[in-house]
Order: structure tokens, then sequence, then C-alpha cells
């Protein structure tokens, strides 16, 4: 039991519960990230993706477990 609680209280003090890697709509490397508050999300995305990515799809950042995609890299040049 202390073990279980001990691992609970890791994963709520590491800020995210769960990178996923993802396509994206241009081929490109993405991943979803979910964490107990949106800035660590945000921190997340730079540990995966380095210092450039931009998020792709922000639709459940309001969530109570707020999640965003993001693809690693430089955004495609606008059309």
């Amino acid at each position: 039991m202390k073990t279980l609680m001990l691992a609970a209280a890791l994963a709520t003090l590491s800020g995210c519960s769960a990178v996923t890697p993802v396509p994206t709509p241009t081929g490109g490397r993405g991943v979803r990230v979910a964490c107990n508050e949106l800035a660590n999300c945000y921190e997340r995305a730079a540990k995966e993706c380095g210092p450039i990515w931009h998020v792709i799809d922000s639709s459940n950042a309001m969530k109570p477990t707020p999640q965003i995609i993001v693809e690693c890299g430089n955004p495609p040049p606008a059309k």
C-alpha cells in the first residue's frame, strides 16, 4: 500500500501523466501530452521536442486533465 501511495505522489509531482507519439497531418513527429496543469504540458513538449515545436491541437487544453498535441520542428510554411 505504501508503494502505491508513493508512486501516486511521484506521478503527481512529475506534472505529466502521459506522453504518446502521434502522427501529424504533415507527416512530422508529433506527441500528445496530458498533464495535471497546462503549463506542465508546455514544459514537457519542450523536453520531448527540443527548442522548436508548435501546438497543432489544443482543443482539450482546458479540460480537468489538460492535453495538447504538438509537432516537433518548425511549422510548415503558410500557403
